[in-house]
């Protein structure tokens, strides 16, 4: 049953990469670039909420794990291994958000948006 936490904190990290990759698709057109960067604000304090909600079910889930884990003895290696990935879970989200927060600014930059 633990692993299946791990599972599902692997499977919820992965969202806020592929919203950042289709973000940047989308960035790409000149008319949602621009409707991006008259909203910006709104755009980042979303992504910021998603990050939060995101980075709260990685943190439940470890938890969980961890529970279920209590009555196993673990090599100290694994345990090193699986508090790195839980680390590196919550690295992505943020990551991901940074990104996803500085290129809708870097819309509001673009020439053609300002006119």
């Amino acid at each position: 049953m633990a692993d299946r936490f791990v599972s599902y904190s692997d499977a919820v990290s992965v969202f806020p990469f592929v919203q950042a990759t289709a973000f940047s698709v989308a960035l790409s057109e000149p008319d949602i670039r621009c409707s991006i960067a008259e909203i910006w604000v709104q755009v980042s304090v979303g992504n910021f909420i998603f990050a939060l909600i995101t980075t709260i079910a990685v943190v439940l889930f470890r938890r969980s794990e961890m529970t279920l884990r209590a009555g196993e003895q673990l090599d100290g290696m694994v345990a090193t291994y699986l508090k790195r990935l839980h680390i590196g879970r919550l690295t992505i989200i943020w990551l991901a958000f940074l990104y996803l927060l500085f290129s809708s600014y870097s819309a509001t930059l673009d020439p053609l948006c300002l006119a």
